[in-house]
């Protein structure tokens, strides 16, 4: 676990503290047990002999992206992930399939070939499991891949390994997708570049992460799953000195696992033959984030019409979080 760590996006070095959250072992007893196999990694892989773990959220003042430290190594995810291999619930949910995925990959497609049409018909989902996602992708012909370290995909996608190292040198895709991924990564901004090395001249690269940064800083109830935490303007960033053009980079719904309808940052880039690399526009990247972690009393009630599902949790933060400190003392007296 590294104490001081370089942003991951832009590689600077000017964090500006959000909050501090401890989690203890000894609690781990009485949670789910998805989140109790989480606090195995943390106590028994990343951390051994510890009986609490105290993580501090850190913004980015450069960029507006968002983590917490110690942040883990790429060395601490691949114990991770060996670790969670061996655990029988992490082996089913990395081969399961689910009744949200057609609707998921409906919604892939029309997110991408809405804005713009790919050159050719070759596509690789990076991450993306045994291809559940690409069923849409197929029906209108495309010749679909995967890297990913389940072993067994669907039928008529072609698995081509664990990792990008994996994947034949010779091979170029027209689109590329990589869907809830890079909120994962130690390096999300060398992974990107590295799918876009993948893609053709003109083809598309598609990312999504959740956006998990709205009313509170990112500290969430188990620090294992998700170490990376992006407003658009931070995700936009990490496309920075690629041979790209971004196309569309915004925050929009998606449906989970569970058929919730949440909110994503989604981007859609192309690969330039020539030209200039990508710069995005970092003004005020820190405040930005800062709108989405302390949001105005507007900008809560408008998420609070856009996003229905998410309301019990809202109101459950609301009032956690904001009427004691707010309201509660004006009736004190």
């Amino acid at each position: 676990m590294n104490t001081d760590p370089s942003c991951p996006v832009c590689d600077r070095h000017d964090w500006q503290p959000l909050g501090t959250r401890t989690y203890e072992l000894a609690a781990a007893a009485r949670l789910p047990e998805y989140v109790r196999a989480r606090y195995d990694v943390l106590f028994s892989v990343w951390v051994p002999g510890a009986a609490e773990v105290r993580m501090a959220s850190v913004l980015c003042r450069h960029c507006g992206f968002a983590a917490f430290t110690p942040r883990p190594s790429e060395a601490d995810l691949d114990a991770k992930y060996r670790y969670l291999a061996r655990h029988e619930l992490s082996r089913g949910e990395m081969n399961i399939s689910l009744a949200s995925d057609a609707v998921r990959s409906e919604e892939l497609a029309a997110a991408i070939l809405t804005t713009a049409s790919p050159e050719g018909r070759r596509l690789l989902d990076y991450g993306g499991g045994n291809g559940r996602l690409l069923g849409r992708f197929q029906a209108l012909g495309f010749d679909c891949a995967v890297c990913d370290y389940v072993t067994e995909t669907r039928p008529g996608v072609e698995r081509l390994g664990s990792t990008l190292d994996e994947i034949p040198p010779d091979r170029a895709f027209d689109l590329v997708i990589c869907s809830h991924v890079l909120e994962h990564l130690a390096e999300p901004r060398r992974i990107l570049a590295r799918l876009v090395d993948l893609l053709a001249p003109g083809g598309l690269l598609y990312a999504e992460v959740p956006l998990e940064i709205w009313d509170g800083a990112p500290l969430p109830p188990e620090p294992v799953t998700h170490i990376n935490f992006f407003a658009p303007h931070s995700f936009e960033a990490l496309c920075d000195g690629l041979p790209v053009e971004v196309l569309e980079c915004r925050e929009h719904a998606y449906t989970n696992e569970n058929g919730r309808r949440l909110p994503a940052v989604r981007l859609l880039i192309r690969r330039r033959a020539s030209g200039a690399p990508w710069r995005s526009d970092r003004r005020a990247a820190a405040s930005k984030t800062l709108a989405y972690v302390r949001p105005s009393v507007v900008a809560w009630l408008r998420r609070y019409g856009r996003y229905p599902d998410l309301r019990p949790v809202m109101r459950s933060a609301f009032v956690r979080r904001h009427l004691p400190q707010r309201f509660f003392w004006r009736f004190a007296s």
